[in-house]
């Protein structure tokens, strides 16, 4: 893997899911482990994390910190997730609920703030592309807030066909580069015939987005992820950098 150029206006990558509990944080600590294995400076962050517990009268983003463990960052956790919810719902609801609007300046300023730090930084996003953030606005348009291209994360069995091809029109439809998409939790033994054939099919349904197949890893450390999915985020990583 090439090593990262500091340049003016630093890379990234924005991953969305194609709905809750698909592995987005899996893949972004993945990635964010990998990075910083080889030496490169990797910004994260959790724009917006709901269903955060509660320890000392203050909500902690379990994500947020998975992410911050992972790229072995310095930066402040009130930077890496700046907008917190304490009800697992959507940020729309979950702001309604607790009488406090989501605040994208405050996301904004993080965000630059952490991306003039680094020489990429890894934005994970919640749910899906067009989760309500407010009225009116999207994760989708976050995403065009951020100018980040998408990494779309999504389950390999049955179903997956359409919920890929509908966030793949959703980001389209906005201009949103899909720079690659991700099954994760493969298995490549598998005698599921739907994820047999799931990969095959999305190769010629979309020839255009490269796709990966990431195992499923029970522990995000750098020797693990090497060992078992080295041959995965190699060449991920050389395409989200480029």
């Amino acid at each position: 893997m090439n090593k990262i150029k500091k340049k003016k206006s630093p890379s990234g990558i924005f991953i969305t899911g194609t709905d809750t509990g698909v592995g987005k944080t899996v893949i972004a600590s993945a990635l964010a482990t990998y990075m910083n294995s080889c030496g490169h400076k990797v910004s994260v962050m959790k724009p917006i994390e709901t269903g955060c517990f509660i320890r000392s009268n203050i909500l902690v983003p379990s994500d947020g910190m998975k992410l911050k463990y992972a790229a072995g960052s310095n930066d402040l956790l009130s930077n890496i997730a700046p907008v917190r919810f304490k009800n697992p719902l959507a940020p729309m609801p979950a702001a309604k609920l607790e009488k406090k609007p989501v605040d994208i300046k405050r996301i904004e300023q993080c965000f630059h703030s952490l991306q003039r730090e680094s020489d990429f930084i890894i934005v994970e996003g919640l749910g899906g592309i067009l989760v309500p953030i407010s009225k009116g606005y999207s994760v989708r348009d976050l995403i065009k807030k951020l100018e980040l291209p998408l990494l779309i994360v999504a389950r390999p069995v049955l179903g997956t066909l359409n919920h890929i091809l509908l966030t793949v029109e959703a980001a389209r439809k906005e201009k949103i580069e899909v720079k690659a998409i991700v099954l994760s939790g493969f298995n490549n033994k598998t005698k599921n015939i739907a994820e047999r054939t799931n990969p095959d099919v999305l190769k010629e349904l979309l020839p255009d987005i490269p796709l990966f197949l990431f195992p499923k890893i029970e522990r995000i450390n750098s020797s693990q992820i090497r060992k078992e999915a080295g041959d995965v985020l190699s060449p991920l990583a050389d395409l989200l950098i480029k």
